[in-house]
């Protein structure tokens, strides 16, 4: 009797990592126990062996064990659907805290960058002068270099002796035209 007890594990598991049909065989154990208090319930006495066998006769029938991995499928379904829910949860949730904290980020970055531009910015107007300073210093620098080139022209005219030929040419075409213009012939 007890092998035909044994059977209907060897129907639903049909190997140690069927864990569907060890679920199913647990059903099906529970199934029994309720079948068994039921009976308990109702008549105040527990099921003989005849009616036992008849449960399992019922129980071993192809519909009966379709029923109890089909229970085991939807069980095992609902928990797998849980746990991954969970961790989809768990995830989003800390994708969430990954973007609060790369947004943050990114705004210290930006107020980074934008106080250190400021700063180099501030330090590159200390370094120019103001506006009227800069055309007074042009005003110099001009005045300076044509006063420089003036000097160098007149030291250069004095120390070569280019002074005395040109006053004497100019002196030489002056007189020349002053003749030709008092002239009688003219």
């Amino acid at each position: 009797m007890t092998d035909c007890f044994n059977s209907i594990y060897k129907k639903l598991v049909s190997s140690e990592e069927d864990f569907i049909g060890m679920v199913a065989y647990s059903i099906y154990k529970n199934s029994k126990i309720a079948y068994i208090e039921n009976y308990f319930s109702e008549h105040n006495t527990k099921p003989d062996k005849e009616l036992l066998k008849e449960f399992y006769r019922n129980s071993q029938c192809e519909p009966s064990l379709e029923l109890y991995t089909s229970k085991a499928e939807k069980i095992i379904g609902a928990f797998t659907t849980e746990i991954a829910q969970h961790e989809i949860d768990g995830m989003a949730h800390e994708m969430r805290q990954m973007k609060q904290k790369m947004d943050e980020l990114e705004r210290n970055h930006k107020n980074r960058l934008e106080e250190e531009k400021d700063t180099f910015i501030k330090k590159l107007d200390e370094l120019k002068p103001p506006q009227w300073y800069t055309g007074i210093i042009q005003s110099f620098i001009a005045t300076f270099l044509a006063l420089l080139f003036y000097v160098i022209v007149v030291v250069h005219f004095n120390v070569f002796g280019l002074n005395d030929g040109i006053e004497k040419r100019i002196t030489d075409r002056v007189m020349q035209q002053m003749q030709t213009e008092t002239s009688p012939g003219s």
